[in-house]
């Protein structure tokens, strides 16, 4: 997707900006107009989804958007366990249960159906198996879990956490998995089976609400989670961003999200003037990154990298 911000600037969107915000689900003036939006989005998905079949290539990306395919239009019910592993191209249940490109019970999750999850546990399939990341679609390592929080699809959640999934499961690197909630009730829900608010694992020792600014997430998970004591200062160690600047750093694409969770933060009494504490590898990467800078050395990621301790307000001005 590219953005076009004036007559003579556009860029690419980051998968993150676009992927789980589809276009048929933005505001549309005429109804009609979703309508045909919803059915190019189709045409597009299958012509993609055809493509990868027919090469080969890429099967846990294929795997992927195969689910997308059946649950948003209307081929997802009422799944056999054996249509389910031919419509996916697995050849048995054990290849569906031991392939980590995008596997059975990641495909179940993609689906929202928990029907499937029992056989293929029986089976041997793991709840804390990671699948292979997918940049182009923003999937790092996703555990099922995750795959099915980031899809807001609680049914699948509720599967997994009853199979004994772990509510604070991360991704690449320690990213908690409350962070990635789509709404409120996912918030909840997450919280309810003993997710921690105040998740902050090394190394990056990001929290979920820190993560939730950084992904543009959608307003009402971070005000649910500062409802639910969320701290919003919290940014010491680690890269030390905190919640306030992770929402500065990644407004450009986003800005009217973006303007609304500082409305949100500065409501909660985030503090502007609050410098983050980088340690370990993070630390070294600014201190090299500054010293870069000093000999001549340029370019947006240095910039970000050597501003690492900075307010919030100095790295958005690092970001333009």
């Amino acid at each position: 997707m590219i953005a076009v911000y004036g007559p003579n600037h556009a860029e690419f969107v980051m998968p993150k900006d676009w992927v789980f915000a589809p276009a048929d689900e933005g505001e549309f003036t005429l109804e009609e107009d979703r309508l045909a939006i919803m059915d190019i989005v189709h045409l597009a998905l299958q012509a993609r989804v055809s493509f990868l079949d027919k090469h080969g290539e890429e099967p846990g990306l294929c795997r992927f958007l195969k689910g997308l395919r059946a649950k948003k239009f209307g081929q997802a019910s009422s799944w056999s366990l054996d249509y389910f592993l031919s419509y996916f191209g697995f050849p048995n249940l054990q290849t569906a249960v031991k392939i980590k490109d995008m596997g059975g019970l990641h495909c179940a999750a993609i689906l929202g159906e928990p029907s499937l999850m029992r056989p293929l546990v029986e089976a041997k399939a793991s709840v804390g198996a990671k699948c292979k990341s997918i940049l182009s679609m923003d999937i790092l390592n996703f555990v099922p879990l995750i795959l099915a929080i980031q899809l807001n699809s609680l049914a699948a959640a509720k599967g997994l956490l009853m199979l004994r999934a772990d509510p604070n499961c991360t991704f690449a690197p320690c990213n908690p998995v409350l962070g990635l909630a789509r709404d409120a009730e996912a918030v909840d829900f997450l919280l309810e089976h003993r997710a921690d608010v105040n998740l902050r694992m090394s190394y990056p020792k990001i929290s979920p609400l820190s993560l939730a600014c950084s992904k543009s997430g959608p307003v009402e998970v971070v005000a649910r989670l500062l409802e639910r004591r969320a701290n919003v200062n919290d940014s010491r160690g680690g890269h030390s961003k905190s919640p306030l600047t992770c929402t500065t750093l990644f407004s450009k694409a986003t800005p009217r999200v973006s303007l609304a969770h500082a409305k949100l933060l500065l409501d909660a009494r985030a503090d502007v003037n609050q410098p983050g504490c980088t340690t370990g590898l993070f630390q070294m990467l600014e201190l090299g990154s500054r010293l870069a800078n000093c000999c001549g050395m340029d370019g947006p990621l240095l910039r970000s990298s050597a501003e690492q301790s900075s307010f919030g307000v100095s790295a958005a001005g690092c970001q333009g």
